[in-house]
């Protein structure tokens, strides 16, 4: 059978732009899109100082073994408490975003991936492996995923299109104990050439929920690609999302090593579903996996194997689909 056809970018441009003005009208997504040299569109006209935007912070609970348990036997302890800084009113977003890096404010909503992707941070076979490790955690918004990783004692880049996303970031890293010296931030725009930080930095790569336009896919295909070290390993989540059925295509296209992993009816929470959910890992074709990743990529399954397992919640009748935490 005869390959598709590439779509061009400027057709993916306007398959962002519908996608991000469907946002738009859900009060989700602000910046209209990406154009087709990659280069986002800005507003010319000077923008008034918005007043000072209002935060507070919520707890989250991760229903998976809580980190730095010195007795694997011991199981009486499965769920671990975190602290997330967040905007105090959405509705005032709009007043601080037109001046922002980027016009976007989905960072201002932890998403479910983001609490899949914890939980299996968090998981007994995978959060001692995480030690000394070089982490990068791609389009972070909450940081839920960064935090925990420096939780385990990773050192951590935390990177996002939005500075209001990375200054929330250090408040969250404070509200948790992580120490400064343990993460970094840094503006990362997935669309642009440059990136903040040399080729083959990082031995893991995080990323949840980022596939969701289509342009998005061969733009992380590239970051990931510079990102990695030799042997490294990327890990995304996404909710099964029809705009990252392409991804694995573009990532191989870079000579990445691609396994994708499905899950439906996954149980997040008491009452609520993710309807499906991929599980990416990806690592350089040509290179021969690190022990690290190995150990860290058989952790990661073991995980998977366990939160596809997890009974629903006793006394639960009724479950809704969902995609935010």
């Amino acid at each position: 059978m005869a390959s598709k056809p590439p779509v061009p970018r400027s057709a993916l441009a306007a398959i962002a732009a519908g996608a991000a003005a469907k946002a738009q009208n859900q009060g989700r997504y602000i910046e209209s899109h990406h154009v087709g040299n990659g280069e986002g569109i800005r507003a010319d006209k000077e923008v008034p100082s918005p007043p000072p935007l209002e935060t507070t912070s919520s707890s989250i609970e991760l229903n998976a073994p809580a980190p730095r348990r010195e007795s694997v036997e011991d199981e009486s302890d499965d769920v671990s408490q975190w602290f997330i800084a967040h905007v105090a009113d959405k509705s005032t977003l709009h007043l601080h975003t037109k001046s922002d890096s980027t016009r976007c404010d989905l960072w201002a909503t932890t998403w479910i991936t983001s609490r899949v992707l914890s939980e299996l941070l968090s998981c007994r076979s995978v959060r001692s492996l995480l030690d000394e490790a070089v982490v990068v955690e791609i389009g972070s918004g909450s940081a839920l995923c960064s935090i925990v990783a420096a939780a385990q004692g990773a050192h951590v880049t935390v990177t996002d299109s939005s500075s209001l996303s990375l200054n929330l970031t250090k408040e969250t890293a404070k509200l948790n104990g992580i120490a400064i010296d343990s993460f970094s931030t840094a503006l990362l725009d997935w669309h642009r050439k440059s990136l903040p930080y040399p080729r083959q930095s990082f031995d893991v790569l995080l990323g949840s929920d980022v596939l969701f336009v289509q342009m998005n896919a061969p733009a992380i295909a590239d970051v990931i690609e510079h990102s990695l070290k030799d042997g490294g390993l990327a890990i995304l989540l996404d909710p099964g999302r029809s705009s990252a059925e392409d991804f694995g295509s573009c990532a191989r296209k870079l000579e990445l090593k691609v396994e994708v992993f499905e899950a439906t009816d996954l149980v997040v929470s008491e009452g609520r579903l993710l309807k499906l959910c991929r599980l990416f890992l990806l690592t350089p074709k040509h290179h021969a996996t690190s022990p690290r990743s190995t150990a860290i990529r058989k952790g990661i399954l073991e995980g998977w194997q366990w939160l596809r397992e997890r009974p629903r919640c006793t006394g639960s009748s009724t479950y809704e689909y969902t995609e935010k935490l």
